[in-house]
């Protein structure tokens, strides 16, 4: 809902927080959506090992997006 200001201010610090919190349940689309927030600094301060790590937690969980993303940078 913060990440999108709906029904609520937007608030990227917010949103970033509450996808930690999901993530660490191991939520695949938190651990996804975290990846994206330290990707594009949206919340949090931009940290491209961050958002590999937590990108590389969501595909080993088995969500579709970060796999892909993940076959991607192994081709690289």
């Amino acid at each position: 809902m913060y990440d999108s200001g709906q029904g609520v201010e937007k608030d990227l610090a917010a949103a970033a927080k509450w996808f930690e919190a999901a993530a660490r349940q191991k939520i695949p689309e938190a651990e996804y959506a975290l990846a994206g927030c330290y990707a594009d600094g949206d919340g949090v301060p931009q940290n491209m090992v961050e958002a590999y790590r937590w990108a590389s937690l969501a595909a080993a969980h088995g969500h579709p997006e970060a796999v892909a993303l993940k076959g991607l940078w192994k081709r690289s």
